[in-house]
């Protein structure tokens, strides 16, 4: 009989056990929800109503368009940032324009951080990568490196409603890529072409207006002599410029010529500026009768066309 009544006080000290245990589970499962109850909302979620949560933080979300260079590109050229990257980000509006730096993956930004009048309405945001240093309202002056390297980033301004928790910057390339590719008719080789130097002289310098996102129109300047490079296809970043001003120098087995860019191209479109976000591509035939300009064409990041005609040392 003693080990009856134990047995039965066993079983329920397990019962009580039990019950606490599914009162436990029960209390942490609502506690989120009662804790979420607390937040104000706003019109335009995505949740399935109407609402949105108010937190005072911006959400910037970037993308990258084809044909830019950063990191992490896909094979057309599109991409995002990768965590560590730092760009300009220009917030303005009605009487005010805050420039700061923005890293990608470490920065939380607020609307309470900017300092912005109280209701400031319509804001408008636009970034700059890399990061620039700019007086605010006085632009940014922008030389491009004499090796024609240098890449520059823009997100034209993109207008949101204050207090927007989510800004989406696009970011595309502003700088121009003039390429040029050299083939044989048969009688060199391609150990031959690698022996090609080829020298562009244009206008490295720009402004750009960084509350728009864009480099401010006919702002070209500074005629430059780009940096040397060897080998049958090369290209250069150019700053946007009439196409006139740009002019390239070849030389090859102790011969030099230097060519200006034709009125039209291969299909017939004028070429009369080389705009940003394009490439423009010049392929030269090299023969023993001297170089040929076997084709100018505009690909890959916004076809801009393609010149034929004739070039002989």
């Amino acid at each position: 009989m003693p080990g009856r009544i134990a047995d039965i006080l066993f079983d329920m000290d397990i019962m009580m056990i039990m019950k606490s245990y599914k009162f436990f589970l029960y209390a942490a499962a609502i506690l989120p929800a009662a804790v979420s109850c607390d937040r104000s909302v706003l019109p335009g979620g995505d949740s399935g109503s109407d609402e949105v949560e108010v937190t005072g933080k911006i959400d910037i979300r970037t993308a990258v368009g084809p044909i830019v260079k950063a990191p992490q590109l896909g094979e057309d050229g599109s991409g995002n940032f990768i965590d560590g990257d730092v760009f300009s980000l220009t917030v303005s509006g009605d009487g005010f324009e805050v420039i700061r730096d923005y890293t990608v993956g470490g920065t939380e930004l607020f609307w309470s951080d900017l300092g912005l009048p109280e209701n400031p309405g319509t804001v408008r945001f636009a970034g700059c990568y890399p990061a620039q240093e700019a007086a605010s309202g006085d632009g940014c002056r922008l030389e491009v490196l004499a090796n024609g390297e240098t890449d520059l980033l823009l997100a034209k301004a993109v207008d949101v409603e204050y207090p927007a928790a989510t800004v989406d910057l696009k970011f595309g390339h502003a700088f121009h890529k003039l390429a040029v590719k050299y083939v044989s008719d048969g009688t060199f080789s391609d150990s031959d072409l690698s022996q090609v130097t080829t020298v562009v002289n244009a206008m490295s310098s720009c402004t750009v207006d960084l509350s728009k996102g864009e480099i401010e129109a006919g702002s070209a300047s500074v005629q430059s002599r780009y940096a040397e490079k060897s080998g049958d296809s090369v290209a250069y970043m150019l700053v946007p410029q009439q196409k006139d001003k740009v002019t390239v120098d070849v030389s090859f087995q102790g011969m030099k010529k230097t060519f200006t860019l034709p009125d039209t191209t291969g299909d017939g479109q004028a070429l009369s500026l080389l705009e940003g976000g394009k490439m423009l591509t010049v392929q030269l035939e090299i023969s023993s009768d001297g170089i040929r300009m076997d084709g100018v064409q505009i690909v890959g990041w916004e076809s801009q066309g393609t010149v034929n005609g004739g070039i002989s040392f």
